[in-house]
């Protein structure tokens, strides 16, 4: 049986894909950053390392700060976007 942790990370990791896939796709066929989406793929970023940590997965030190780091890029490209709207 699968470990539920490793599922909500897999999905996440999806999901991150998927947004990243989507910027992409924006970007190329706008030229303009698409913030949201890649503030979408920073959240689930911060998620899977969350996530991680508390699984054992991620060493405690390296998993928070990817997971704050990530975090404080989703909120920059939130409010990049906030302002922009």
């Amino acid at each position: 049986m699968i470990d539920s942790a490793r599922l909500w990370i897999g999905l996440l990791v999806g999901a991150a894909v998927v947004l990243g896939a989507v910027a992409t796709r924006r970007f190329i066929a706008t030229g303009e950053r698409p913030l949201a989406p890649l503030a979408g793929a920073a959240t689930a970023f911060a998620g899977v390392f969350a996530l991680g940590e508390a699984a054992g997965y991620f060493r405690p030190a390296r998993a928070s700060v990817m997971t704050v780091l990530s975090l404080f890029v989703a909120v920059g490209l939130a409010v990049q976007w906030y302002r922009k709207q």
